[in-house]
């Protein structure tokens, strides 16, 4: 049944946004990726802008806006909005509300996708439509990136954004890694699934080879274990009928291709710029290329054997036993690789490890290694600040300060690497089982969803949604749109009321139409549209303080208080540029008000320990403060010993124009 069939239960909105709607978690998902992931605030804002947006019109244009409103959806929807109410509550003990109203952005994208979507009510066929649209735009971004590393001269970048590990155009290696991980999953879905289009099956297996090499120059550990949960959870959940067809057009493709990438150790280097590393790049392109068209020509001489597999009536007795013996072979060859690796060697590896012996000379070592990366100190300090506040957390987006506070060296970290760990050190218990509510209300629907015809469709949302909740728990894939948005998008679509079920005859009335958009008005302005002008203020105040013309900095600045006057980063600035114009009574009453938007933040009492001694007063009481704050800091350590070897107002100046000196921001 197509999106354009009027007999389609609730089809009446994809008659009018048709496919482009449908695409639209996989443009997103492109352009996430060429802004940072969508990790800054401004970014996020404009999408939830977006989404609200179409969500408004809906309301006020569809005749049934909520018909794919079942209870499944209404759970996860109800639970995700407590966890953006409760995000933006914890502001009031955390004393830092504009770092709740940050991490509250952070969840509105993904509440009103699930909104939208799930309210659509859409059919197999537009969920199809979605699937593809975001396993292009993993493969687009993917194959944009793969370019950069193999061909820099077709898609060359700047040198200084360059890492040893593949990262563009993400900025961050392992959510690179993921992206290319869950495109992988939704690609194998698409050409192991007989009822996809036959140039979908094609185009699909000659996609998984660009995967797999991407993923590897992530050296992603995380993403490949995600990517090999997801196939797996695939392979059992959806078993479809062209299962193995698309395994022997893709895997050995794949294999070759990933092989190709390894031995090319230039490619993972501080500069593979070189020309011996570009030759190495041409060579893993051409093999890439080959192995892509030979998965493409293999799946194209393998479509006959879909049909004939899907025309196969087995008894239940045959699928028993094919089922039983399927997970008999998978559970054996699980065990094969426990006992080949020594999982209890590697476990202890793994909880006792921090770096990786010899990554500096051969990065991709790190492969073979069960190194922790740095996490477990990272995850002490989430379950240290949940011992502390178990029911409601010390607040949204305190984490770095915890960690700046109990850190056993100088490494800053923003994140605890674990979604659900710093959800418990930030909200509590009430957030985490919101949030957990949430997303299990989520893969509930789609494991419950991946029965019938369309078993391999639903069957492929739910291993790369498996897969993305796994990751979640060793990295902070939440803060990046990139490899999350989709989630809610396909999740709230896949789980939307039954699909047999016509909406009832009556339409909504215009009141309530009326009031749902101006509500979508309210948040839209109050929230998303406040923080985008906000930032962009902000940035514009930055890009003064760095060119020092200070007389624009407090127009930017002001402005940006106007929109959200709870953020202390304006006052900061106001502060520095008031240092350097020699007004430090003006600058200490910025810096102070810096500090009463952020009590815990260290770096507003340094300022004010710097502007004090400029201004000849004793600096000594604020500079403890920022080293009680961050005691393992050289740079707060190094000011208390200033401050504290001089003690005159004479040689406090002297020390703040030493520090000053050596801070650009000062």
């Amino acid at each position: 049944m197509t999106a354009a069939s009027p007999s389609a239960g609730g089809a009446t909105p994809w008659r009018r946004a048709g496919i482009p709607l449908a695409l639209l978690p996989g443009a997103l998902t492109v352009y996430f990726a060429f802004n940072a992931g969508g990790y800054f605030v401004g970014t996020q804002a404009l999408v939830t802008i977006l989404l609200l947006a179409i969500l408004a019109v809906r309301a006020m244009a569809a005749e049934h806006p909520w018909q794919g409103f079942g209870r499944l959806l209404g759970v996860a929807v109800a639970a995700l909005a407590l966890f953006a109410v409760w995000t933006i509550l914890s502001g009031g003990w955390s004393h830092a509300p504009a770092r709740a109203l940050a991490e509250l952005q952070r969840v509105l994208p993904y509440l009103v996708a699930l909104v939208l979507f799930g309210s659509l009510r859409p059919q197999p066929e537009q969920i199809r439509w979605m699937v593809r649209g975001v396993a292009l735009g993993a493969v687009a971004v993917c194959a944009i990136g793969l370019a950069s590393r193999l061909l820099p001269g077709v898609w060359p970048i700047d040198y200084p954004s360059l890492s040893t590990r593949l990262s563009y155009p993400v900025t961050y290696w392992n959510a690179l890694g993921m992206l290319a991980a869950i495109g992988a999953i939704m690609s194998f879905g698409l050409t192991a699934d007989a009822r996809e289009p036959r140039l979908v099956r094609v185009l699909a297996a000659a996609a998984l080879p660009l995967l797999g090499s991407t993923v590897l120059l992530t050296l992603s550990r995380g993403s490949i274990a995600a990517a090999a949960l997801g196939l797996l959870v695939f392979a059992v959940v959806g078993h479809p009928r062209a299962l193995l067809a698309g395994l022997v057009a893709a895997a050995p493709a794949t294999a070759i291709a990933v092989a190709a990438t390894y031995d090319a150790d230039l490619l993972i280097s501080d500069n593979p710029f070189t020309r011996a590393a570009q030759d190495q790049g041409e060579h893993v392109a051409l093999v890439v290329a080959l192995c892509a068209l030979g998965a493409a020509a293999l799946r194209s001489l393998l479509l006959p054997a879909d049909r004939v597999v899907s025309n196969l009536r087995p008894g239940s007795r045959t699928r028993r036993l094919v089922l039983a013996g399927g997970a008999v072979a998978t559970v054996a060859v699980l065990a094969a690789v426990a006992i080949a690796v020594d999982v209890p060697r590697q476990y202890d590896r793994f909880v006792e490890g921090r770096g990786v012996s010899g990554a500096v000379d051969d990065p991709r070592l790190r492969l073979s290694s069960p190194s922790n990366g740095g996490r477990i100190p990272q995850w002490k300090v989430a379950l240290a600040d949940f011992r502390q506040e178990p029911i409601h957390g010390h607040g949204a987006g305190t984490y770095e300060l915890s960690w700046l506070g109990r850190r056993a060296g100088e490494e800053s970290v923003r994140d605890a690497h674990s979604l659900y760990l710093e959800v418990m050190g930030e909200l509590g218990l009430v957030g985490l089982v919101l949030l957990v509510g949430a997303l299990l209300a989520i893969l509930g629907g789609l494991a419950w969803r991946a029965r019938g015809p369309d078993r391999a469709l639903h069957a492929t949302i739910f291993a790369a949604a498996i897969a993305w909740a796994a990751a979640a728990g060793i990295e902070w894939h939440w803060e990046m749109p990139v490899v999350t948005l989709w989630l809610f998008a396909l999740g709230g679509a896949a789980i939307a009321g039954r699909r047999d079920r016509e909406p009832p005859a009556r339409s909504l009335g215009w009141s309530p139409r009326v009031v749902v958009a101006a509500g979508c008005c309210v948040v839209l302005v109050v929230v998303p549209l406040r923080l985008a002008i906000s930032q962009n203020r902000l940035d514009a105040a930055s890009a003064d303080f760095a060119r020092k013309p200070c007389a624009r900095v407090d127009a930017d600045a002001a402005a940006s208080l106007k929109a959200v006057g709870s953020r202390p980063e304006p006052y900061e600035l106001m502060a520095a540029c008031r240092l350097r114009a020699g007004r430090f009574a003006e600058a200490q009453r910025s810096i102070r008000e810096a500090i009463r938007r952020d009590p815990d933040n260290w770096r507003p009492r340094y300022v004010l320990a710097v502007i004090r001694a400029r201004a000849g007063q004793d600096p000594r009481p604020a500079a403890r403060a920022a080293l009680r704050l961050d005691p393992r800091s050289s740079v707060t350590r190094a000011a208390v010993a200033a401050f504290e070897r001089g003690r005159s107002p004479r040689a406090w100046r002297a020390a703040a124009r030493a520090i000053q000196r050596e801070e650009p921001f000062l």
